[in-house]
């Protein structure tokens, strides 16, 4: 579910305990689903493990669920609350 992440003392990816651009988009890459608003703004390392939250997993399970194509068809429950913002983890868990 959760990828390897950076070498973090590549620095390439991260300098002064600080993401680098290539870093960012390392991350990105790898967590297509994440929300990464906060560490745009604040870069350092310790924070990337503040992505790992609740809306995380929400937001990987609808990812993946997305690009099965047609994943909803057989769910009647999935389709009718297919999209990111209907799709809540009361919704995800009486079908798991």
């Amino acid at each position: 579910m959760f990828p390897d992440l950076i070498a973090r003392d590549d620095p390439a990816f991260a300098r002064d305990d600080r993401l680098t651009d290539e870093g960012l988009t390392a991350l990105r890459l790898r967590l297509p689903y994440a929300d990464f608003r906060d560490l745009e703004l604040d870069r350092r390392l310790d924070r990337i493990d503040d992505l790992f939250t609740v809306e995380l997993l929400t937001n990987f399970i609808t990812w993946k669920l997305s690009g099965s194509g047609g994943a909803y068809r057989d769910d009647p429950v999935l389709a009718h609350h297919h999209s990111p913002e209907n799709l809540t983890p009361s919704v995800i868990s009486t079908r798991i």
